[in-house]
């Protein structure tokens, strides 16, 4: 398996682990994992690829007999949904008055970071925003540059905000 494809896999493993003592016996045997991704827009590519890996990782788990959960056995159910670019926080609010788990593998929001139940595997937008900054002052050596962003994307906006902060501070 590729590696690209392992990461996603692993993850979706690890939710498995965390989520087994979040699950009512009321489920008639299924094990109901919600796979929130972003399907559409301009990280489509990312969002199917961790659908994809879930899917892979849901019937390789449920050819092995499912999960066992207080000794009875269950089937993984998946619900996919397409964020398109805007409700980690939602899903994060609505965790957090759960206290369920949430685990983003894209949203780089700083926002995310207030939550005590929600967990991000990507950068925040911060970081990334000075990377870029970085990137191109000492790599590319430009000192002027313009920033295109779609203003209607949360992330897109948010990580241009950053990114212009860090250049500027940087001399650009």
């Amino acid at each position: 398996m590729k590696k690209s494809r392992f990461i996603p896999v692993l993850l979706f493993a690890l939710v498995f682990c965390l989520c087994a003592g979040c699950s009512d016996k009321k489920t008639s045997g299924e094990f109901k994992v919600g796979v929130v991704a972003v399907t559409s827009g301009e990280l489509f590519r990312k969002g199917n690829y961790i659908v994809t890996a879930a899917r892979y990782a849901a019937e390789n788990v449920n050819k092995s007999g499912g999960l066992e959960l207080g000794g009875e056995p269950y089937k993984v159910k998946l619900y996919p949904a397409d964020t398109k670019s805007n409700v980690a926080l939602a899903v994060a609010k609505v965790c957090e008055e759960h206290k369920v788990p949430f685990i983003t593998p894209v949203a780089g929001t700083n926002k995310l970071t207030s939550y005590k139940y929600s967990f991000r595997v990507s950068y925040t937008n911060t970081v990334q925003g000075e990377a870029l900054a970085l990137f191109a002052k000492n790599d590319l050596g430009h000192k002027d540059v313009g920033i295109l962003f779609d203003s209607s994307s949360p992330y897109s906006a948010e990580l241009a905000r950053f990114f212009k902060e860090d250049y500027l501070k940087g001399g650009g």
